[in-house]
């Protein structure tokens, strides 16, 4: 049987500087690796992801919802691990904030823009990170299906687009 897991995380910039997160080793998801501000969407927030989103940037950093500007949706990934298809909502915003609460899951950082390329993290992180790059207007919501060739991930890009059409649900 397929279960569904679904997690939403959060790049948060401040003077070209992107906030992360280091986490700990005990931890059994990205043990010891880099990560954006995020987690799991609890059952009565499955109908809007953003406000998984907040909760999860308020209870790891501190930062509150009226501190965060331009908070959007930019992406959606979607994987299979074992039985679980993994849908994770990608939220990009800005915050003036640079002092952070302590997280029990990790240590946070403003890394320089620059460098997130070069921080040891998933596949879908590192994806997300070169997406971010060819993506800088954000004014799109991009979808990646992770696929597997070989034994080697592909992250598969598409745009969510819209139109009239009355025949079509």
């Amino acid at each position: 049987m397929i279960k569904f897991r679904y997690l939403a995380v959060a790049y948060l910039e401040n003077n070209n500087k992107t906030l992360m997160m280091k986490r700990n080793g005990h931890l059994k998801i990205a043990t010891n690796l880099w990560a954006a501000i995020g987690g799991h969407i609890e059952q009565d927030e499955h109908i809007s992801p953003e406000i998984a989103c907040y909760r999860e940037i308020l209870e790891e950093t501190g930062i509150e919802k009226h501190e965060i500007q331009d908070l959007k949706l930019t992406y959606i990934i979607m994987r299979i691990k074992h039985n679980e298809i993994r849908v994770q909502y990608v939220f990009r915003g800005k915050t003036d904030k640079v002092d952070l609460i302590e997280c029990e899951e990790g240590s946070l950082h403003w890394i320089d823009n620059e460098k997130l390329n070069t921080l040891d993290t998933t596949f879908t992180t590192k994806e997300t990170f070169a997406a971010f790059s060819k993506n800088k207007k954000n004014d799109s919501i991009k979808v990646g299906v992770v696929e597997v060739k070989n034994n080697v991930p592909c992250m598969k890009w598409s745009t969510i687009e819209d139109w009239d059409n009355p025949n079509f649900i």
